[in-house]
């Protein structure tokens, strides 16, 4: 974990993660699209089982321990949200739709700039004053390398979000295997 001892969550494998933040039910996460778009912010571009599958790999590192385990869930999933908005709000719907598309997509230069430029961006238009500035950039980096490693060409989302490396993610942007 990135934040503290006492909080930290048992050693658990991505899918028993992914299962817990599944868990968040409809409502809950309407509710929280809807605060967010009450609060003028934009609709995000993942469905919820993606921002379920980011959430949860988010998890992995983000520990809030001052927080109820539902709400500490909660509050992740609403990170996840926010970076998705504002992604979608910086990229045309063509580009964003490359994270469905194996066939079609961008070399690793191109997705090296994008993510440098997206990340600037983003950092710039996102402040999560209740996370510390590490967590911070931890998250809104995570989400970013998972969605430019997805545009890339022979790769998609369920690949990126399973194969991007959850240890903190320097500037020089690891690509994950294609494999």
């Amino acid at each position: 974990m990135l934040y503290g001892d006492s909080g930290s969550l048992p050693n658990l494998h991505f899918k028993d993660i992914f299962k817990i933040m599944s868990n968040l039910s409809q409502t809950e996460f309407a509710e929280i699209k809807q605060r967010c778009l009450e609060n003028g912010q934009a609709a995000g571009f993942l469905q919820q089982d993606e921002l379920s599958a980011v959430a949860a790999r988010l998890a992995e590192q983000i520990s809030l321990p001052y927080l109820s385990e539902a709400a500490e869930r909660r509050v992740i999933h609403q990170v996840a949200l926010q970076i998705d908005q504002a992604i979608a709000s910086q990229l045309p719907l063509e580009l964003l739709e490359l994270i469905h598309q194996p066939d079609q997509g961008l070399d690793d230069d191109e997705a090296a700039l994008l993510h440098m430029r997206l990340e600037r961006a983003c950092r710039a238009q996102l402040q999560f004053c209740y996370l510390s500035e590490v967590l911070e950039q931890y998250a809104v980096r995570f989400t970013l390398t998972v969605f430019v490693n997805a545009m890339r060409e022979g790769s998609f989302f369920q690949h990126a979000v399973q194969q991007t490396n959850t240890s903190f993610i320097t500037p020089d942007f690891p690509f994950p295997a294609l494999d």
